[in-house]
């Protein structure tokens, strides 16, 4: 049994992480870096290492992660902003990810 939680909060991490990298709109992607922090939070819970996931909880997601929500809230022509770009080395970085 707790191996299937184990393996649900890997892929959940895994499927949060790609959607991080793979989102157009800035506040999709921070929420998705949240559960991708969360996810890698538990990873340490189920290492034994406490300490780290508080460390990880507090740290990344309470100062590093709401500053990058402020930061994004706060810019008044984020909307007029074209952020994404054509990158041809997309299908690259998936193989080497994959492997």
């Amino acid at each position: 049994m707790i191996s299937i939680v184990f393996w649900f909060f890997v892929a959940l991490t895994v499927v949060s992480a790609f959607f991080v990298v793979m989102n157009k709109n800035l506040v999709y992607s921070a929420i998705s870096l949240l559960i991708t922090f969360l996810g890698i939070a538990s990873m340490y819970v189920f290492l034994w290492a406490d300490f780290m996931a508080g460390t990880q909880v507090l740290i990344y997601i309470g100062g590093i992660l709401i500053l990058i929500l402020f930061g994004i809230m706060l810019t008044h022509r984020i909307t007029s902003v074209k952020i994404s770009h054509a990158n041809v080395q997309k299908g690259i970085g998936a193989v080497v990810v994959l492997a």
